[in-house]
């Protein structure tokens, strides 16, 4: 959404709208239920309420009258409720993880730290969901996202943790853990800890590539995680992106 003068933008804003409305009949008239290969289309469909969302959040920042915040606030609330139909979740749900992003709209960023141990990988087991990934978290305000991946790394093993080069930056669709996980990107860091693993925490432990694939993973990680093993050998130099 490109704002220009306010007569273009309020005509684009109210085709927009009428587009929205189309989208979210055709929607609350399909059955919710999840056959063969639906899963792609309900993240591609979500994908356009956050899009729907973010250009209704910046234009509530940016709109000069009135007319158009009610425009945008009207544009807002069909995102959410294209959201809460396509997440199966509350209309409140929806809010809350609209309205926790504030500002302009920006995808979040979030930190893992990779640590090779000859041919296995250290990964974190979730104490919530019970799934194998790599260790870290969001990136922390006020400090670089290396030091946030390291810092998330640290606090898990108690131990000093060295920052030694950039894996990967990704987007967040073939990572995501659930449909009505915010946007974000993932920057992935190798690590090297200091000390030996036979301390470390029940939660983490290192594995070879075979016995990852017996592994149960966090959403989208058997691809990632068979990108990272690559890093592995010396001559696998270029980070992956995208």
């Amino acid at each position: 959404m490109f704002f220009v003068d306010g007569q273009r933008a309020s005509w684009a804003l109210v085709v927009t709208m009428i587009y929205c409305n189309l989208i979210r009949s055709v929607i609350g008239r399909r059955p919710w239920s999840h056959c063969a290969g639906s899963i792609i289309g309900d993240q591609v469909e979500m994908k356009s309420a956050f899009r729907l969302q973010a250009i209704a959040q910046n234009g509530l920042l940016f709109a000069s009258c009135d007319s158009e915040q009610q425009r945008y606030r009207e544009l807002m609330e069909i995102a959410t409720e294209m959201a809460a139909e396509l997440g199966a979740a509350e209309l409140s749900e929806i809010r809350a993880l609209y309205g926790a992003a504030g500002g302009y709209a920006t995808p979040l960023v979030d930190v893992r730290a990779t640590v090779f141990e000859g041919e296995r990988l250290l990964l974190l087991r979730s104490e919530v969901e019970g799934v194998w990934c790599l260790p870290g978290g969001w990136a922390h305000l006020n400090v670089s996202p290396s030091e946030s991946a390291a810092g998330h790394l640290a606090q898990l093993l108690g131990r000093a943790v060295h920052v030694e080069r950039v894996l990967a930056v990704w987007d967040n669709p073939s990572v995501q853990d659930s449909l009505l996980s915010y946007p974000f990107y993932g920057i992935v860091f190798q690590c090297t800890v200091v000390g030996s693993e036979d301390d470390l925490p029940g939660t983490v432990r290192f594995f070879t590539y075979s016995e990852v694939a017996e592994l149960e993973l966090a959403v989208g990680y058997r691809n990632r995680l068979k990108q990272l093993f690559r890093f592995q050998q010396p001559t696998c130099c270029c980070p992956e992106f995208d």
